[in-house]
């Protein structure tokens, strides 16, 4: 005698069906978002929070994600560093199917801080495909340097496929 359940031959399981999953997320045409925040460096975190936060809706990847962190925090570093009076810097990330791209503006006291010459520029550039600064004469309205630091990265699931 068995201790086993009897049920009918045409008996079925309940349990719904499994779906396959999907290996990766539609990535929208592009997607836009950027943050203005004190030129403090406790505001890195928002900033970190921001990239991880843009890259998880956008379908990147832990490594992409961890990568865009680390150059927004070299470059919002920066411009932190040595702020103007009463600035902010913003933050503007744009990501698409083949680039993510990234601008961090703000108005700092001193020159170029962020050059060939520093450490974070090597950082930067190891991390990104493409990296540039821009830095505009003394504005006495603003009292400082307007400055532009912009950066781009192709993303890791398209470098795959092109290999």
């Amino acid at each position: 005698m068995s201790l086993r359940p009897q049920f009918p031959r045409t008996h079925r399981s309940t349990r719904p069906a499994s779906r396959p999953r999907p290996r990766s997320r539609p990535v929208a045409a592009q997607a836009r978002v950027e943050l203005r925040v004190a030129p403090d460096l406790s505001q890195l975190m928002t900033l970190r929070a921001l990239a991880e936060a843009a890259g998880l809706q956008a379908g990147l990847n832990t490594a992409e994600i961890i990568d865009l962190g680390l150059a927004i925090d070299e470059a919002a570093t920066a411009l932190m560093a040595d702020p103007a009076p009463g600035a902010t810097v913003c933050c503007a990330l744009t990501v698409d199917a083949r680039r993510v791209t990234v601008r961090v503006t703000g108005v700092t006291r001193g020159t170029s801080p962020l050059g060939p010459d520093h450490f974070g520029w090597h950082i930067l550039c190891s991390l990104t495909d493409r990296a540039a600064t821009e830095q505009e004469p003394y504005d006495p309205v603003r009292g400082g340097y307007p400055t532009v630091v912009d950066f781009s990265h192709l993303r890791q699931r398209l470098l795959r496929a092109v290999r």
